[in-house]
């Protein structure tokens, strides 16, 4: 029986990354320091990519290294089902399971032979080598035929068939076609091509932040004649007719082939087998956290999909994960900690500063040179002898993202719930956006702990979210280097319980 994985944040890391995690140190600290918060995954695509190798002692190590990292963590989607699994196992098994299941020339051989023996009308089933080539027939009414030209003939993809299509010749030209035969490359060649000759505006598609929808408004009016979605579906209802299995995984897959195909970073390999594999890696990541890879051109591809399929996986490089992954990490200190850590920020720089010398209240600004919490990176602090201090941490730059934001909002009320509790109103962790955001009100409830000294996690304007702290003085010597101190006597001090 599988054993289903725990529900922490997962990961995504490509397969570059993941088999050659040691060279990547930063994120290899962050991932031995942070273990116990992550829960990295690896899929099919990853088997796919080291099974096209033919060095299997180095195959065999990569697997190795990924059960290492992911302890046999897997998400997978069999034939027949509608949503992914999550479960355990061995990528070393995984790995032989679909080696021994390949098609091959070898386990081709007598293929035709043992079809000939089956009367498949007596059984009240369909004709494999049939309903094969009648996808295949399919294709090329629908596809190759509106890309015929004098110069092109597309008969060469299929020359094992084209005279007497048997189920060995059939499948040996869709694997000739799937795996980059110099045919299918030159096939790929012309295809974009066309494009080029027939949709002029398609060479502006890679400098598109939405180039789907960029598609979706010139395809139409080209020799296309059809919007983005519209060619997907066509692609999608030949399998609907010919294939077994057509659900969310095979739409995601088409739809990122074919926006290669039109020209958006394409793959310069021009090989389905590469594009389907980067394809199947990005719906994957798709159902984690964050996607780690250093491949632009996926990661492009990625975005564009994701914004059609609603879906909101982070996607960034190593360098960009290593730095965010710890500020995802819920604080796990203690309240001393936490509140030792606040107004600690004597080498950070000094924005502004400003103190008046009748009432001696003294305000300042600092841009931090460390992210406070993980998150915060300015912080203001204002102090009155009579009234005590506030000090307020805030984001330069917020993010202007809903989606992020909410994810923000997440992050750092369950880091001050791991140390503080609940709030004096007895919220607890962030839930969800809808409870949180309760009947008609348009800003954050927040959360608050403490009364005259205390904590308070607020909404500031519409994508702002700030941490107040309130507290009392007590008299200490000024340090003359600070200028935060040089016009008080007194040192601020908070805690949780008054």
């Amino acid at each position: 029986m599988k054993d289903k994985i725990k529900q922490l944040m997962r990961i995504y890391l490509d397969t570059n990354i993941i088999t050659k995690l040691d060279d990547h140190t930063e994120l290899k600290k962050v991932i031995d320091a942070y273990g116990e918060y992550l829960n990295i995954v690896y899929s099919e695509a990853h088997i796919d990519d080291l099974i096209r190798s033919n060095n299997r002692e180095k195959t065999i190590a990569d697997l190795e290294k990924i059960r290492e990292i992911t302890h046999k963590q897997c998400i997978a989607k069999y034939p027949k089902q509608q949503h992914v699994t999550y479960e355990i196992r061995d990528p070393v098994e995984f790995y032989q399971t679909t080696l021994d299941n390949s098609f091959s020339a070898e386990s081709l051989e007598g293929l035709d032979d043992v079809f000939a023996g089956i009367d498949f009308t007596a059984l009240g089933m369909e004709d494999p080598v049939e309903k094969l080539n009648s996808a295949i027939a399919a294709f090329k009414r629908t596809v190759l035929d509106n890309l015929a030209t004098p110069e092109y003939d597309y008969s060469s993809l299929f020359k094992q068939s084209n005279d007497q299509p048997t189920m060995k010749s059939l499948i040996t030209d869709m694997l000739n076609l799937v795996n980059g035969s110099s045919e299918a490359k030159a096939f790929y060649r012309h295809a974009r091509t066309m494009m080029d000759e027939h949709v002029e505006q398609r060479k502006e598609l890679s400098n598109q932040n939405d180039p789907i929808a960029h598609l979706n408004s010139i395809l139409p009016g080209s020799v296309m004649g059809h919007t983005f979605k519209e060619f997907n579906a066509m692609a999608m209802e030949i399998g609907k007719n010919h294939f077994i299995d057509q659900g969310e995984k095979e739409y995601f897959v088409t739809s990122y082939s074919n926006l290669d195909l039109m020209g958006f970073r394409s793959d310069s390999k021009m090989s389905a087998q590469n594009i389907n594999t980067d394809a199947t890696h990005a719906y994957f990541a798709g159902h984690c956290e964050i996607f780690v890879t250093q491949d632009q051109k996926l990661s492009a591809k990625s975005v564009a999909i994701y914004r059609e399929f609603g879906t909101h996986t982070l996607i960034m490089d190593v360098a960009q994960a290593s730095r965010f992954i710890p500020e995802m990490i819920p604080f796990t200190n203690t309240a001393d900690d936490l509140i030792a850590e606040i107004g600690r920020h004597g080498q950070a720089q000094v924005s502004q500063y400003h103190s008046e010398v009748e009432t001696r209240v003294t305000s300042i600004v600092r841009f931090l040179d460390e992210f406070f919490l993980g998150f915060f990176d300015v912080y203001l602090h204002q102090i009155d002898p009579q009234d005590g201090f506030i000090s307020v941490y805030y984001k330069d730059m917020p993010t202007f993202n809903l989606w992020y934001y909410s994810r923000e909002y997440e992050m750092l009320t369950n880091k001050l719930f791991a140390v503080l509790g609940p709030d004096n109103f007895g919220n607890g962790k962030f839930e969800s956006w809808a409870n949180e955001f309760q009947g008609e009100q348009q800003h954050w409830r927040g959360r608050h702990w403490g009364s005259k000294c205390g904590i308070s996690l607020k909404q500031t304007e519409k994508f702002g979210i700030s941490l107040f702290i309130t507290g009392r003085l007590e008299a200490k010597k000024p340090d003359s280097t600070d200028p935060a101190t040089q016009h008080s006597d007194a040192q601020l001090k908070v805690d949780s319980n008054c």
